[in-house]
């Protein structure tokens, strides 16, 4: 999470969040409609009181088997690929 309330933009480790596989992705929340945000934040609190909301699977793949969990990426897997290099 982050707030913009800063006068310079921050510099990012481009290299090192690269190398991490680190995706940023950023929401505006302030053009959303107040209502909308105060029932987004009643339903995120009651599933979270719910246990609803679970960790995404991991899936492993061998390094031999890099193609293929390429292409599981490729094709919208839900969930994260892992190259398991023991």
């Amino acid at each position: 999470m982050t707030y913009a309330a800063q006068p310079d933009d921050p510099t990012l480790p481009v290299f090192r969040l690269m190398w991490s596989n680190l995706v940023l992705r950023f929401a505006l929340f302030l053009t959303e409609p107040r209502d909308a945000l105060l029932r987004a934040a009643t339903e995120i609190t009651e599933a979270l009181r719910e246990d609803a909301l679970t960790p995404l699977p991991v899936l492993s793949f061998s390094l031999d088997d890099v193609a293929l969990a390429h292409e599981a990426v490729e094709n919208g897997l839900i969930g994260k690929a892992v190259l398991d290099l023991r």
